[in-house]
């Protein structure tokens, strides 16, 4: 879960290179910037040994650092949509414990 606060916090410091440097946002160097920061999202899965996680990386990265512009804190846009993931994948977690999956039943009784 730590993972995904690392993933977060990447997103908010692109949005603190927006909010203090005369970058505007949809430009192209816009879009060149967050296209150089995926490789380290990406390469950060790959040193957690995660790599299946890299695309919900992605995804969070992504969400925040591209849907941040209609809201008036960014910082607590992306906070909050990073407890958003962990809350998501906690329920996931739980609910793959919880109901046994006819394929692991069957593993079980052999």
């Amino acid at each position: 879960m730590c993972r995904h606060v690392y993933r977060g916090a990447a997103a908010v410091l692109i949005l603190l290179v927006i909010d203090y440097t005369p970058l505007v946002p949809f430009s192209l160097l816009y879009y060149v910037l967050i296209s150089l920061c995926i490789a380290p999202v990406i390469y950060l899965t790959v040193l957690m040994n995660r790599e299946s996680s890299a695309f919900i990386a992605c995804v969070v990265f992504l969400s925040i650092v591209l849907s941040h512009l209609e809201v008036e804190n960014h910082y607590l846009f992306a906070v909050s949509r990073m407890l958003e993931t962990i809350a998501g994948i906690l329920t996931a977690v739980i609910v793959n414990r919880t109901i046994k999956s006819p394929d692991r039943n069957k593993e079980n009784n052999e």
